[in-house]
């Protein structure tokens, strides 16, 4: 997802000083399998949000790894701005 959103902000000119991802899963036990996913995206950059929203739309979309998890289990991605240190 990191790479497909790097690519992304870079193609639409976007600055991305920060980013950090965060994978969660529930599993259940009998049969044991993942059954749900959550990716929490952390973005710093001085974009509106209304770009950092349309730049992680097309990342998720272009990313591996979220169109096969999506496939197998409910997953739900989400991001946030970064607070300033």
């Amino acid at each position: 997802m990191t790479s497909s959103l790097g690519l992304v902000a870079e193609n639409s000119d976007v600055v991305l000083n920060d980013v950090v991802v965060s994978v969660a899963g529930t599993r259940q036990s009998k049969p044991p399998r993942l059954v749900s996913a959550q990716i929490d995206i952390g973005i710093a950059s001085p974009a509106q949000d209304d770009k950092l929203d349309r730049i992680v739309d097309i990342a998720r979309r272009a990313s591996t790894v979220v169109s096969t998890l999506q496939e197998a289990v409910d997953l739900q991605v989400t991001w946030k701005r970064l607070e300033k240190a």
